[in-house]
């Protein structure tokens, strides 16, 4: 042991430089790749929003409590959603979407509805 002089120095050096090198690269990424964990949650907002509305809005078209050429306004906790039904043909409604998360996050969408199904048979996203 008393010939080791000098040799433990240079590996542990390597070593925590290599270690903190990897701390380093993982900081310098995960910092990187926050932005778009944060735009891909506003987007399923959202959509999550979006898909609140059309349930909402399915319900009262089904019992006849939504008209035709209304525009309204539905407010949820993350965000609202501005919607404006259009008949498109006799059998077929239209209905743009408009949702707005908390953080200004914007998503449009265009619903087709049929009246005599009493169900969304397309749905576009702009």
């Amino acid at each position: 042991m008393d010939n080791e002089k000098g040799y433990s120095l240079p590996m542990i050096m390597i070593l925590s430089a290599s270690l903190c090198m990897i701390a380093i690269f993982t900081t310098e990424r995960f910092i990187g790749e926050k932005p778009f964990y944060k735009a891909v949650e506003e987007r399923l907002i959202a959509d999550h929003l979006m898909r609140l509305a059309l349930i909402d809005l399915d319900k009262g078209l089904a019992t006849d409590q939504i008209l035709v050429e209304e525009s309204a306004v539905i407010r949820y906790p993350n965000g609202t959603i501005n919607y404006k039904v259009k008949t498109r043909s006799d059998d077929t409604i239209t209905i743009d979407l408009s949702a707005v998360t908390k953080n200004n996050h914007h998503k449009e969408a265009v619903v087709y509805y049929h009246t005599g199904l009493n169900k969304m048979i397309e749905w576009v996203e702009k």
